[in-house]
């Protein structure tokens, strides 16, 4: 079996959206040039194909001079899942999977469009791809991922390792890659879930290569596109036994040992900066008597004139400004209300996300919107689509309409019918149809319960087949402050550090910042983003200290930790 290795290398932009760092000096060598090096050290791989596209064609060839790589180029442009894959992956970057609706890290860099049409004139039996930016490739794991697909022969036309993005990759057939290419499908189309024809998980097919569990567990991007993803890197490449050294630095770091370091980081380091942020726009809320989330009479003083209320555009402005500073912070427009009522969405909107980007404010990276959809007008459809918003989040908790009530207002009227949120949500699909838009991904959300439970197959199917999207959540008791309705408590045996205080922020209506999302009474705040920044507050004092009873498994937790069951989801 002759193999291949291809690289679809951009110098000017990623396909997460980021500016591209391919060009950009690591320890010495480019980003693109080491990634080759790495790549080319595999021993079964025949040749090493890198595309670019055409006006990048002299650049490209002069950053891999002396690799030994084929620079292809290619006038193609960026694929027609692009912008669907770039919203998608946004929220799981860290992972190789866990995609909205199925996306994948192969996803990302792998256009079988080019591939296919280098098969037309160079022969190969099977195309290994990997990330440009991969610089910390273990090459021992680039001939595992081959020698498995040539041990399982007939079983599969592919080969793939779980594992941290740029540290796997994924080995298609020619055959796969034609086909892939023919019906202009992503690699995603591979692994993703069909109701209409169900099939195991891709990991328990004979194509998932066996590897340590270092490497399977492990999470944390290592392809060089991000701010945050660069410094890890960074991170890897100092912890080499031999810095001093003129060998490359990546040669002593294989894949166990990155796999191991980022395990440990994973359980007790704290991100420099929040991967995402939520925000509470307002705690005006449609359901305000809603079963399943803290809404309305739960929450401190509302409907009494002593409410949080809706959020200053100037504390947004502010929240918005140092977001997107950084170019791969997470946004969600959600909290103890509904973000659609709030008076001044447009603007707000346009804080984060502007209507008309600049090269000095593009906005922030992620950006997702959680609410019930009851106020899904035309105007605002209009408003998330101008806005480029990646993720509508509909918290629906029902398939038929005597369940929607009971889980949305079990004390009066619904605000509106299922049946007009699912027309507003057709709208909003012809609208973006019309606007040729793939964004907002509507995210149809199922809290499961056990007051709810005997429809959730019925609408996770039934959102799959109508949008290949559909997310189903535990339900959350926020320390016992609700009356517990959980089918099975999820949380595992022995207590870990929780993730969340170390990864998330939560931002309240009136600015300020509390310990994490649980806390909806805002009893538990750490400053306020009226009077400090956000990236201040999250290396202050009161965050620290309960990262650090967390980590040293003091019993000296903040009281609302003590009784919270979420500490184990990321």
């Amino acid at each position: 079996m002759k193999v291949i290795a291809t690289l679809n290398a951009n110098l000017e932009q990623t396909p997460i959206g980021t500016r591209s760092r391919l060009a950009d000096e690591l320890g010495g060598a480019t980003v693109l040039a080491r990634t080759v090096e790495r790549v080319s050290q595999i021993p079964s791989v025949s040749g090493v194909y890198v595309f670019c596209p055409a006006d990048q064609l002299s650049q490209c060839s002069a950053i891999l001079t002396g690799t030994g790589a084929t620079t292809c180029q290619h006038s193609a442009g960026p694929p027609p899942w692009s912008n669907l894959v770039r919203a998608a992956r946004k929220w799981s970057l860290d992972g190789w999977r866990g995609g909205i609706g199925g996306a994948t890290s192969f996803d990302e860099y792998t256009d079988v469009r080019l591939i296919a049409g280098l098969l037309e004139t160079t022969e190969a039996d099977a195309v290994l791809s990997i990330p440009p930016g991969a610089v910390l490739f273990d090459p021992t794991l680039g001939q595992k991922i081959i020698d498995h697909r040539r041990e399982i022969g007939d079983e599969a036309k592919m080969s793939f390792i779980q594992g941290p993005p740029g540290l796997t990759a994924v080995l298609l057939d020619a055959d796969v890659i034609k086909e892939l290419a023919d019906k202009s499908l992503p690699i995603g189309a591979i692994f993703g879930y069909k109701p209409e024809s169900p099939q195991k998980d891709m990991i328990f097919e004979p194509c998932c290569c066996p590897t340590s569990a270092d490497v399977r567990f492990a999470t944390g991007r290592l392809v060089a596109d991000s701010d945050r993803a660069v410094a890890r890197i960074q991170r890897m490449l100092k912890s080499d036994p031999d810095p001093d050294s003129n060998r490359d630095p990546n040669i002593n770091l294989s894949a166990e040992a990155i796999g191991r370091r980022l395990i440990e980081e994973d359980e007790r380091d704290r991100e420099p900066f929040p991967c995402e942020v939520e925000i509470e726009l307002t705690t005006d809320d449609p359901y305000p008597s809603n079963v399943l989330r803290p809404r309305g009479p739960r929450l401190p003083g509302q409907g009494q004139g002593q409410g949080r209320g809706a959020m200053s555009v100037e504390s947004i402005r502010k929240i918005a400004t140092e977001l997107s500073a950084r170019d791969d912070v997470l946004c969600v427009l959600g909290g103890f209300g509904d973000p659609l009522r709030h008076p001044q969405l447009s603007v707000i909107l346009d804080a984060l996300r502007p209507r008309e980007p600049s090269a000095s404010c593009g906005g922030v990276f992620g950006l997702a919107v959680r609410t019930s959809a009851v106020d899904l007008t035309t105007d605002v459809i209009d408003l998330l689509i101008d806005h480029r918003v990646d993720i509508l989040n509909v918290t629906l908790d029902a398939w038929t309409s005597e369940t929607y009530q009971a889980m949305q207002s079990p004390d009066g009227e619904v605000a509106a019918s299922l049946e007009a949120v699912r027309e507003s949500l057709d709208r909003l699909a012809a609208t973006k149809a019309d606007r040729q838009s793939v964004s907002p991904l509507v995210v149809p959300e199922f809290c499961k319960s056990r007051d709810n439970i005997h429809e959730m197959d019925e609408f996770f199917d039934g959102w799959m087949v109508r949008l290949g999207i559909a997310s189903i959540t535990g339900f959350n008791h926020f320390g016992g402050r609700l009356p517990n309705l959980s089918v099975i408590n999820m949380a595992p045996a022995a207590r870990t550090p929780c993730r969340r205080v170390r990864s998330r922020a939560f931002i309240l209506a009136d600015g300020r910042v509390t310990l994490c999302d649980q806390d909806f009474e805002g009893k538990y705040t750490v400053g306020s983003i009226d009077q400090a920044s956000l990236a201040d507050i999250w290396a202050g004092d009161e965050l620290s200290r309960a990262r650090d009873a967390h980590v040293s498994g003091s019993v000296d937790l903040p009281a609302i930790c003590g009784s919270c069951d979420e500490w184990h989801r990321p």
